[in-house]
């Protein structure tokens, strides 16, 4: 990662509709599930951290403050993944990095590693750089400050991988399926206990 960082957009304001309860605040290894993506660059003096949040989503935003996340509180959250992502985008614009990193809070097992990775594939020429094991493309996903006003054209709950087709420069970062893994239903958090 270069010297002026980049900006972290953690997604954390789903609604979680085919969860029973709130599956960020589920526990994974004794912690909620929001931890570990929380701790993501936690420690880094050169990245602007950002995490959208709902409104009436108390525990979440109690929990990310407590670890210095930067909170955007989203009135909207049904309107889908691409609303949070415009708020994100809106504060990334007025800070100072030419990346922009997207994460979604309910993947557990991404570490700080992976994302230096992607990051490094924008300093090296990349406009864009995702995340892909096997064939399917996945968050966590990087963007050069180039290609933000693309992600102004994001509708609905798909995420920027609906416009990925628009783009030039985009190289992937293969990853494996247990690293991608992320928590829709209490059976996917289920099965990654089975693994702790």
């Amino acid at each position: 990662m270069e010297d002026e960082g980049c900006t972290l957009l953690l997604l954390a304001s789903g609604l979680s509709t085919r969860f029973t309860g709130d599956k960020l605040m589920s526990k994974l290894s004794g912690v909620p599930l929001l931890k570990h993506s929380a701790n993501l660059y936690r420690s880094r003096y050169n990245v602007d951290r950002f995490s959208v949040v709902a409104n009436n989503q108390i525990e979440r935003i109690h929990v990310l403050t407590k670890m210095e996340w930067q909170i955007l509180l989203n009135p909207m959250p049904e309107l889908g993944m691409s609303h949070s992502i415009k708020l994100g985008l809106d504060q990334a614009k007025k800070g100072r990095t030419n990346v922009l990193l997207i994460v979604l809070a309910d993947m557990p097992k991404i570490k700080d590693r992976h994302l230096d990775q992607l990051c490094d594939m924008i300093d090296n020429g990349a406009r864009v750089a995702i995340s892909k094991s096997k064939s399917k493309l996945s968050p966590p996903v990087a963007f050069h400050r180039e290609t933000w006003n693309r992600l102004e054209s994001l509708q609905g709950d798909t995420g920027a991988k609906q416009i990925l087709d628009d783009f030039a420069e985009v190289e992937t970062l293969d990853m494996s399926d247990n690293d991608l893994q992320d928590v829709n239903t209490i059976e996917d958090l289920t099965r990654m206990r089975e693994f702790e």
